[in-house]
């Protein structure tokens, strides 16, 4: 107003694995367990539960607690998360469980840092010899160690580099040993340019791919990618657009030669009570086909509702009236039904949430 321009610099970190002083997040899941995923429909195990909390003890410590159970297994585990301003977060965790391996244990330490431009992160899990936990129970026990460590760097204008380390054994002895390093550049206009590579120390082998991705107008986009992995090339080409999760329509159809030949097609439907998948593929000859469906069932405040599923905050908006257009972030997300009521999804928890509404579907009176 007077002409004059004011400047602010601060420090600011922002990391979903701390919560704010006093908040209380937690998760409680209870079914059966999947098995022969990919390969037989509607194969499941053992009943099981398993819940999580977290606390924020303070604004630069968070602690939580984990356990799972089932009719062959008990598990039982605790960590923290802590911040050391503005570096990054740190993290540990230990686990003891109990099972039809016998009695075992985990530990893990991670390392999180991103001051611009660069960015670094590590992580080390290890477990001993009869360790297991549900989703290893029936399958093969989890690697011991597993060592993962990285970087990346980003270059503005120039692009943006990531390398990254990984080392993991099966307790068998075979090992793993992997090297990934990539570059992405923006050419402007939406076209997108990147270049991929991985190196198997284990095997002495190693692959590359580059693709290219093109926008066609609205939110239809072309992908191009050629890879050449152990000696033997595949070439690429997909046009796809996503869905927006507040409702609408996505797709994805892809089609791939070389090593093998494979064609692919799949659409989303995301609905105000429900999100609809399906899709078709065939590799080398042989087509397979997948559908499936999801939804809740919302009960707050005395009202009930059908809504597509939602992992995370959501509110009911009162209008008084029906037919009442309803905002998220100045974005049309639902009309109020017949008793002037409305779910509103996909919040964001523990933070503020512009909704609002369009005062020209009120009667001027």
């Amino acid at each position: 107003v007077l002409g004059r321009e004011t400047s602010q610099t601060m420090q600011f970190y922002a990391t979903n694995r701390l919560l704010a002083k006093g908040l209380f997040d937690y998760s409680l899941d209870i079914g059966a367990l999947r098995q022969s995923y990919g390969q037989q429909s509607f194969d499941y195990g053992n009943a099981m539960a398993q819940a999580t909390m977290r606390y924020g003890w303070t604004n630069w410590l968070t602690v939580e607690a984990h356990g799972e159970a089932s009719s062959d297994l008990a598990l039982l585990g605790g960590g923290a998360n802590f911040t050391i301003a503005p570096f990054g977060v740190l993290g540990a965790a230990i686990a003891a469980s109990s099972g039809r391996r016998g009695d075992g244990g985990l530990i893990s330490l991670s390392a999180q840092s991103d001051p611009h431009p660069f960015g670094l992160f590590a992580s080390l899990v290890a477990t001993t010899k009869n360790y297991s936990d549900v989703g290893t129970m029936d399958g093969p026990p989890p690697a011991r160690p597993r060592l993962q460590v990285g970087g990346n760097l980003a270059l503005g204008a120039r692009g943006s580099l990531a390398v990254s380390w990984i080392s993991l054994d099966d307790g068998g002895g075979k090992a793993t040993r992997l090297a990934t390093a990539s570059y992405a550049l923006p050419l402007g206009g939406g076209l997108y340019f990147g270049v991929s590579g991985l190196y198997d120390r284990g095997t002495n082998t190693s692959s590359v791919q580059s693709f290219l991705s093109v926008p066609l107008g609205g939110k239809d986009v072309a992908a191009a990618s050629v890879s050449d992995d152990r000696g033997g090339y595949q070439a690429q080409l997909s046009v796809s657009r996503p869905a927006n999760p507040d409702g609408g329509f996505g797709y994805r159809v892809s089609a791939a030669t070389g090593e093998n030949d494979i064609a692919e097609a799949a659409a989303t439907w995301v609905g105000e009570h429900v999100r609809l998948d399906g899709g078709v593929s065939s590799i080398n000859g042989q087509v397979a086909a997948q559908a499936s469906a999801s939804g809740a069932i919302v009960a707050m405040d005395g009202a009930v509702f059908a809504t597509r599923q939602t992992d995370d905050a959501f509110a009911i908006v009162r209008t008084g009236q029906p037919d009442v257009r309803i905002y998220r972030e100045n974005r049309q997300v639902a009309i109020s039904d017949a008793d002037g009521e409305a779910l509103v999804p996909g919040l964001n928890a523990y933070d503020r949430n512009l909704i609002g509404i369009d005062p020209r579907d009120y009667p001027m009176n």
